[in-house]
């Protein structure tokens, strides 16, 4: 049986044989289609100002233009730059305030001064100083005259630090509040901030105007002083309070039909001038000096029918010493003659031998 290729696979040569029987015919070849010549694009000629106009407006850190004529600053996004010519085109990277501004893009420019490298954003700041309403007049105060720096842009919020302190405004149930940073005042009454705000203005005006003006008036050596202030009235109350239950006298029970004999713990020699402004007639009989101390131990003879007078001057005598800042004077009142020498102890009782009596704390007399 003959062998047949099982893989034989059919092919047309008609072409071949028809091109082989026109070669033979002297049949003309078909010409190749003639190419077009390739159209030379025309160079356009570009000035050096042009390219230096390029140049500048290529550089991000260039946020400002003017023309050399009339010094008019513009935001770099103005439209009115196109009217200004290549050669007479300058730009400037920061704002200045002796040059006069561009009415059209004054509000942008102002705000592109404080939002440094983020200027993708420009727009959003903008769109929300509109919607705070802010004007002109407070943007270029709170950024331009006070340094202001914009930062963490969102549909609803902008922060805003001015000097050391960082504030955010920020809108809830689309009405805006101002937020202050939040701190820690330490025993130096230096701070250490922390993370998050606290709501500076819950019940104030809602306004730009008036978050510019909290702003700006904000200063920590005015607060340290009324916390200074809210902590001294806080230790005087408490002063106050303990000497009410302390006297600062001991009653020298020595006999006698018209005086009676007090021992005052004096402080810086003011028990004088309360006695005599309660117009209290006295003696001093004694004193006892503490060497480099403002207190001293004085013993007055005053009239019986004086005590209610004598009184009110020895808590005159409190108060002087609560407000003048002695705040050791209630603890040397509970220890009111303890702290004396033995041989001070002595020369006090002998001043008084002829009563034979010690000193010992009496009962507060009655004011009446």
């Amino acid at each position: 049986m003959a062998r047949v290729c099982r893989h034989y696979e059919h092919q047309d040569f008609s072409g071949l044989l028809a091109e082989l029987q026109g070669a033979g015919t002297g049949a003309e070849k078909p010409q190749p289609a003639p190419m077009n010549p390739k159209s030379v694009e025309k160079i356009e000629y570009v000035s050096p100002e042009a390219r230096k106009r390029a140049s500048l407006l290529s550089n991000p850190r260039m946020r400002y233009a003017y023309s050399q004529i009339d010094n008019t600053i513009h935001d770099r996004d103005c439209e009115a730059l196109k009217a200004i010519r290549d050669k007479d085109f300058r730009m400037l990277a920061d704002f200045d305030v002796k040059r006069p501004i561009c009415k059209q893009c004054y509000r942008k420019a102002i705000i592109r001064s404080g939002i440094g490298d983020d200027t993708k954003h420009i727009n959003a700041y903008v769109h929300l100083f509109d919607r705070l309403k802010a004007t002109v007049a407070d943007l270029k105060e709170l950024i331009i005259e006070n340094s202001a720096r914009l930062s963490a842009i969102d549909i609803d919020r902008v922060v805003i630090k001015v000097h050391d302190d960082h504030w955010m405004i920020c809108f809830v149930n689309n009405k805006p509040l101002l937020y202050h940073n939040n701190y820690s005042v330490l025993d130096n009454y230096q701070r250490l901030f922390n993370v998050g705000y606290h709501v500076q203005n819950g019940g104030g005006i809602h306004s730009f105007h008036n978050f510019t003006r909290m702003m700006l008036s904000y200063s920590w050596a005015e607060h340290v002083e009324v916390l200074k202030a809210k902590a001294l009235a806080s230790l005087q109350a408490k002063l106050r309070s303990r000497l009410e239950g302390i006297p600062n006298w001991l009653r020298v029970p020595r006999f006698s039909f018209f005086n009676t004999y007090f021992t005052v713990l004096d402080c810086n020699h003011q028990l004088g001038r309360y006695l005599r402004k309660n117009e209290v007639p006295f003696i001093a009989v004694d004193k006892t000096y503490e060497a480099g101390s403002p207190y001293r131990l004085v013993t007055c003879q005053i009239r019986r029918w004086q005590k209610s007078k004598f009184m009110a001057a020895v808590d005159a005598l409190k108060e002087y010493t609560v407000i003048a800042g002695y705040h050791d004077y209630a603890d040397r009142c509970e220890h009111l003659f303890q702290d004396l020498s033995e041989h001070e102890q002595i020369s006090l009782q002998q001043s008084h031998a002829s009563d034979a009596c010690s000193f010992i704390p009496a009962v507060k007399l009655p004011t009446t």
